[in-house]
């Protein structure tokens, strides 16, 4: 095949293509890879193991939330009530309540352990795909042009590219 010098490219949003910006360039080894799964399919097996794992949508839905002021409310009656036990009715169990007290602080540490692994996750994810997408799309338009002033394996190429913008357009169409 021939080298080519292709010309810079001015799309339809008048962004100039030179060279895209790159703000991700790792990947993870395949050592690193396996090294992650296992962690977190440990963290999976531990959590399954003690933790009760058929709550139903709606179930969860009727229970009321712990957020931050009902934590200062709920660990302050927990605490008086282990302070003075005689205030507690026989059919409240403190004993369970502070159990349930301790879970919940453990739980809530772990999830915003987790939630910043996923938060952390799905950014990079995002930019990854976003940096593949834009590489494609920037090479699509470079095709497209390729295709328009008759570079001879251009028209393959834009043939085949193409089937995802067809289907898009069609897809538009039909919820016009």
């Amino acid at each position: 095949m021939e080298s080519f010098e292709v010309p810079l490219i001015v799309t339809k949003t008048k962004k100039l293509i030179i060279m895209n910006e790159n703000l991700v360039n790792v990947t993870l080894t395949a050592a690193e890879l396996k090294e992650v799964t296992d962690a977190l399919e440990l963290v999976t097996t531990k959590l399954n193991a003690v933790l009760v794992k058929s709550i139903t949508k709606e179930t969860l839905e009727t229970m009321q939330k712990m957020g931050d002021r009902s934590l200062s409310f709920t660990r302050k009656a927990i605490e008086i009530a282990l302070q003075e036990p005689s205030l507690v009715p026989q059919y409240l169990d403190i004993a369970q309540a502070k159990l349930d007290l301790d879970l919940f602080l453990q739980l809530n540490d772990l999830d915003m352990k987790v939630q910043y692994v996923g938060n952390l996750l799905n950014n990079n994810k995002t930019l990854a795909g976003a940096e593949a997408m834009d590489f494609a799309n920037d090479f699509y338009s470079t095709i497209r042009f390729l295709k328009k002033n008759n570079h001879p394996v251009a028209a393959t190429v834009y043939e085949e590219l193409s089937e995802r913008y067809e289907k898009l357009r069609k897809k538009r169409n039909k919820t016009e």
